[in-house]
């Protein structure tokens, strides 16, 4: 471990990327950001390209949710239909299957050589804070920048889910049904609600991740993605639970498919139960302790008693890797002995004052029992007031600072990823 130090990266030159502060970035970006279109042009030689995806899905069981209690339908606007939230099967949620992606490149280059596939965090429903590192990126190593939305999330996800009134009046529900329940909000209570009713979901959810990530880079590589040239390099910048995703697919590493990546995890790494994800932007403390019974307590009867999950989790390469990453002393041999096999090509910055995903547990899980595993961990400070879901805020009271820490930070991932 090391703390952060001045980089002499490459010089920025003379474009917006360099010009722009963070916060400028951010709301530039923001403002001409869709995904309706198929590319987007903005005035630094760069293009936001929309591409469809479908999902091959899981044969994760369709079975419908239990539906709760009457009266919550009542406690919404009487234009407000929960029905999608609470009684639609998983399978049947159009917007997980078909759905769009986008690249961040350079405006005349229509086929890349190489990719950076950018992955979010959990209960993520906006791409605001990922587009100015998706554009840093993109300027400073030459690649292009591919950002793709996991299982349930994004764009992946029902509008319903991120209806202010309609998930006020479901986390005003779980209040009154557990007084005392912490961090409880509207921002998570969509996938509170649901890992609570069904918490396998968030196996299934990432499983069907998986599968998506393995297709969409053997697309890449074989040259049927329109964004990219066959034989192109494809490599990661992931964030958060995007972190774990992309370990697992490391660590599995189907067909040797991801044997020549390098991987930067920023704000992520450590197994499943060092990690603490009660937060009012992520999700509430009873949906995190079913989460945890789940994995940690009761998974052995979940897997007795459904065969299906059982050979999913015990019968594959990517169920194995998966239960070696719930728990430090389950699975640590599998689990160090693939991470020092990819070592040379992973390099973790965490935040030292993070709390969801803390900065030793960073260093525990990547540098093995013994400290020996040889991945490149950075921890850094900022001089500003951050937490893990807003690592770089857009508050004009700290718009040098974090600039200042932004490029510090992105250009460390960037000179990795080159």
């Amino acid at each position: 471990m090391r703390l952060y130090k001045p980089i002499h990266s490459k010089p920025y030159g003379s474009y917006i990327c360099g010009s722009m502060t963070h916060l400028r970035l951010h709301n530039h970006l923001k403002d001409i950001f869709s995904l309706a279109p198929s590319e987007i042009d903005w005035p630094d030689e760069l293009a936001f390209r929309n591409y469809d995806f479908v999902s091959a899905g899981t044969r994760h069981s369709a079975r419908k949710p239990q539906t709760p209690p009457t009266d919550l339908q009542g406690r919404l606007p009487a234009t407000t239909n929960l029905g999608d939230l609470f009684t639609k099967p998983d399978s049947e949620i159009a917007e997980n299957v078909k759905f769009r992606h986008f690249v961040v490149g350079p405006r005349q280059e229509k086929k890349s050589d190489a990719a950076i596939i950018l992955l979010h965090g959990l209960n993520e429903r906006f791409w605001d804070k990922y587009l100015p590192m998706a554009a840093h990126l993109t300027k400073t190593t030459g690649k292009s920048v591919l950002c793709f939305p996991t299982a349930f999330h994004m764009n992946r996800a029902p509008a319903l889910w991120t209806d202010a009134r309609a998930m006020r009046a479901v986390s005003q529900w779980r209040k009154l049904i557990y007084p005392n329940i912490l961090e409880c909000s509207l921002s998570n209570a969509a996938i509170s609600h649901r890992l609570e009713e069904d918490a396998s979901r968030f196996f299934w959810s990432g499983l069907q991740t998986y599968g998506d990530i393995v297709s969409l880079t053997r697309s890449i590589r074989a040259g049927e993605h329109p964004a990219f040239a066959p034989g192109a390099s494809v490599d990661f910048f992931t964030y958060s639970i995007g972190c774990y995703i992309s370990e697992l697919l490391f660590m599995a590493n189907e067909d040797n498919l991801f044997s020549d990546s390098r991987l930067v995890l920023f704000c992520g790494g450590p197994v499943f139960s060092r990690m603490n994800a009660v937060s009012k932007f992520i999700l509430d403390s009873k949906a995190d302790e079913k989460l945890g019974k789940f994995l940690i307590e009761n998974l052995p009867e979940h897997r007795k008693n459904d065969p299906f999950l059982d050979e999913n989790l015990g019968k594959t390469e990517i169920g194995r890797t998966f239960l070696s990453m719930i728990e430090p002393n389950i699975g640590r041999q599998l689990r160090e002995k693939r991470l020092r096999g990819m070592a040379g090509r992973v390099k973790a910055l965490a935040l030292e004052l993070d709390t969801v995903v803390p900065a030793g547990e960073v260093i525990k899980t990547l540098k093995g029992y013994k400290g020996d595993i040889p991945i490149s961990i950075s921890v850094a400070n900022p001089d500003y007031p951050y937490r893990h879901e807003d690592p770089f805020p857009t508050l004009p009271k700290h718009e040098a600072s974090v600039d200042r820490w932004f490029k510090l930070i992105m250009d460390e991932a960037a000179n990795f990823l080159r």
